[in-house]
């Protein structure tokens, strides 16, 4: 049976991506229905929870408008504030980058930016599965919506991309975290580990308060085709980390996917935006998405609400996209490529290099703060 035509913005997916871009298309008038699968937003958590402070963002996209939910992040929704960033090379060595960001309670901020949607003005269907994206409408549990623009916020979500020749899965990133408590970490610093800890990708501890951190890492699968859950208990226990986890105690264990091969070839197609994972709109050198998918759902809701307002052409939403954040996708992804080659082919070499170069170009490759090739 058909819904009645009165939704002009369609958004799947209630993450950071999805909320923001159906609260600014909102905000700027079209009628909104956001539709999430999950019963509560944020739950299972899907993420290392860290990213930098809106100062700190700013020198990385120094073309783009951030939003202001990256400033005004309320304190009950830090679990802890960072300052430094330490780098472990392959052979142990550590490298300190100064470096201001939150570690977030992910699950109240999901929850936190679905309310501040909801009071602009969108209507919020949680447990609303889609079960498919054709000829421009929705189909969700026996529903159809045929709204004038789609969102598709959903996540790196085969079922619903492939069939539209999104292919966001290429290269993608298996990750696996362990909330711990009772660990020996030093409080307001991040660590990441690189080499063969982590095949194709990095080890990571994120402190989340006290005795708490999120200890896991992240694989690319053409580097690594063993149990990843066994990966991490190597890593909690190898000589760099038995110190601090010794008398660790695991609370909760989270795994999810991310898409490390930067942004898919075309984000519009007929009335469809891709935001977010699913617009492979994630840091290829850090797995970082949060800040970029508010940024790009920003957009996206915006130029969502002027199509259905004044006929604005979607296609001004990939140029958008592209003129704020599109060299520092591309800078992302070729830091990634030469770390593949240093670090996973030329392990020697690695120690070595990243001795010679320095604390200074080791954070500005991971921040992609640098003209690209």
């Amino acid at each position: 049976m058909n819904s009645k035509q009165e939704f002009e913005v369609v958004v799947i997916g209630g993450g950071p991506a999805g909320a923001i871009a159906g609260r600014y298309a909102a905000l700027r008038g079209a009628r909104v229905l956001l539709l999430e699968q999950k019963k509560k937003i944020g739950i299972p958590i899907r993420c290392g929870e860290f990213f930098p402070t809106a100062e700190e963002l700013e020198k990385i996209f120094v073309r783009s408008q951030l939003v202001p939910e990256l400033y005004h992040i309320r304190d009950d929704l830090i679990a802890q504030r960072i300052e430094i960033v330490r780098v472990y090379s392959p052979k142990g060595s550590s490298f300190d980058m100064p470096l201001k960001g939150h570690s977030v309670y992910r699950d109240r901020f999901e929850q936190h930016l679905l309310e501040e949607a909801a009071k602009a003005g969108v209507t919020i269907q949680m447990d609303s599965r889609v079960d498919k994206v054709q000829n421009g409408a929705v189909y969700a549990k026996g529903r159809i919506f045929r709204p004038q623009v789609i969102i598709l916020a959903c996540g790196p979500n085969r079922n619903l991309l492939n069939p539209l020749g999104i292919s966001v899965q290429k290269d993608i990133a298996i990750c696996v975290q362990y909330l711990m408590e009772n660990v020996k970490i030093e409080p307001r610093v991040v660590e990441m580990y690189y080499g063969n800890v982590s095949p194709g990708g990095y080890a990571w501890v994120i402190p989340k308060g006290g005795d708490r951190a999120n200890i896991g890492l992240g694989i690319r699968r053409r580097f690594y085709d063993q149990n990843i859950l066994k990966l991490l208990d190597e890593f909690i226990q190898s000589p760099s980390m038995i110190n601090k986890t010794a008398c660790g105690r695991k609370i909760s264990t989270i795994a999810g996917l991310v898409p490390v091969n930067g942004p898919v070839r075309k984000t519009v197609i007929g009335n469809i935006i891709l935001v977010g994972d699913a617009a492979g709109h994630v840091m290829a050198t850090n797995g970082g998405g949060i800040p970029t998918a508010m940024i790009c759902g920003r957009i996206a809701g915006e130029v969502s609400a002027d199509h259905v307002r004044q006929d604005r052409p979607l296609e001004d939403y990939e140029k958008q996209w592209k003129r704020e954040c599109g060299r520092e996708f591309a800078n992302a992804l070729h830091t990634r490529k030469r770390a593949d080659f240093v670090i996973y082919r030329l392990g020697w070499a690695a120690e070595i290099l990243m001795r010679l170069v320095g604390p200074r170009v080791i954070s500005r490759a991971l921040k992609c703060a640098f003209v690209g090739p």
